[in-house]
């Protein structure tokens, strides 16, 4: 490179001390232009990921508010689901007891049929 030799910048000509200045400069334009370029990515980044925590907020909230209808959902659900629970117990119990009348009603049949069948026989003996 330009410096690579051992002369020191005060060993140098006038025109070899002024174009190396203007490299300098060239230089130090350069690293400037990437430094302001960097911190424009940086800006950038730091909005996205403002933008990006933003939208996780704004959805951790919409899933909060859809959350907690579920949770009440959850609990009326089991509520209707005793409810259920309740009235097939007591449609069962009311099946039991039709069944229990119905063989009331056919005993009660039996016997009438049976003391029908007696009378008719005491009739026939009588005559």
């Amino acid at each position: 490179s330009f410096m690579a030799s051992t002369s020191t910048p005060r060993e140098l000509s006038k025109g070899q001390l002024l174009s190396y200045i203007k490299r300098l400069k060239q230089q130090a334009a350069t690293e400037k232009e990437l430094a302001d370029s960097l911190k424009s990515e940086v800006g950038a980044l730091r909005a996205d990921k403002a933008q990006k925590l933003a939208k996780i907020e704004e959805l951790t909230a919409k899933f909060a508010a859809l959350e907690a209808p579920l949770e009440g959902l959850t609990s009326e659900s089991e509520v209707l689901r005793e409810a259920l629970g309740a009235a097939e117990r007591q449609r069962d119990d009311a099946r039991g007891e039709s069944a229990r009348r119905r063989r009331d009603v056919d005993e009660a049949r039996a016997t009438a049929d049976e003391a029908r069948a007696t009378a008719d026989e005491a009739r026939a003996t009588a005559d």
